[in-house]
């Protein structure tokens, strides 16, 4: 006698984090559910620090991750993240794993949204966005890696699906619209000298605040003492750098380089890790 049964449904991870910083660093409020969550080291140098954690061990397919973090007046925010995020392969027509990002800062406040490395594995499928608003008188900053392939096991992308987009707005203005998308024939598309010339991680930094301008030339020296190809332009209280590197392990030295010049404190200890 014939049967039918049901086509296998595969799991897939779904995690949100509310979270909200007051003054001068302290957590006022925290939500998270699913395979998110939120570590508060010990932190020095007066700010808040937040390490955020998948407890799902990567992201595939179908998998569907928001964070909203939030700064009150006055306050000081740092969020990294626990390791490298790794985007595994997707199945063919299957919907792309989904992460967003929402920050605010209230006036007076500083956020610092320092996640490591993510990690984009052959045929993976990703479509992430960051929204940033900031009041006036608010300080942000931010950097992005992205890691095409594991050199360590001679991986690489050849094809992803890659939408990543950012936004930011000063008191409801748009400043910023910066967006990365890739798909058939990455490695192809990454080849061409008007695009990564060949390289496999790329590296995006941003910094609002009063005294971007100011912190141009040192940004700029940082980056070309660590033999990169990056570019770094300021406008409007807006600093914004776009570095290209052979392998992850250069891009990171340069970013760590980077940040030095824009932020007094030490990088999160899981940086050392």
């Amino acid at each position: 006698m014939d049967q039918s049964y049901p086509a296998p449904t595969h799991q897939r991870s779904k995690g949100t984090i509310h979270l909200t910083a007051q003054a001068p660093a302290r957590l006022h409020t925290l939500h998270q559910s699913g395979c998110l969550r939120a570590l508060f080291p010990r932190a020095e140098h007066g700010t808040l620090e937040a390490v955020l954690l998948n407890t799902a061990g990567g992201i595939t397919d179908g998998d569907i991750l928001a964070t909203s973090l939030h700064g009150r007046e006055g306050a000081a925010l740092t969020i990294t993240t626990a390791a490298a995020e790794r985007i595994y392969r997707a199945r063919p027509g299957a919907a792309p794993a989904q992460l967003n990002v929402r920050i605010s800062a209230a006036a007076h406040a500083r956020l610092a949204y320092l996640p490591q490395e993510t990690i984009l594995f052959d045929q993976s499928a990703l479509h992430r966005t960051l929204r940033i608003d900031l009041d006036t008188n608010a300080t942000y900053l931010g950097v992005e890696m992205l890691v095409l392939g594991r050199a360590a096991s001679g991986e690489t992308v050849q094809h992803t699906r890659l939408h990543d987009s950012v936004q930011l707005r000063r008191a409801g203005h748009l400043l910023l619209h910066d967006a990365i998308i890739l798909g058939e024939n990455t490695a192809q598309t990454l080849a061409g000298p008007a695009t990564a010339a060949g390289a496999t991680a790329i590296g995006s930094l941003i910094y609002a605040a009063p005294d971007a301008a100011s912190r141009l030339t040192a940004l700029r020296a940082a980056l070309h003492a660590h033999q990169v190809s990056a570019g770094a332009t300021t406008r409007n209280d807006l600093l914004l750098a776009r570095i290209v590197a052979p392998n992850s392990q250069r891009l990171r030295a340069a970013i760590r380089a980077a940040l030095a010049t824009l932020r007094e404190a030490p990088l999160p200890r899981v940086w050392n890790c």
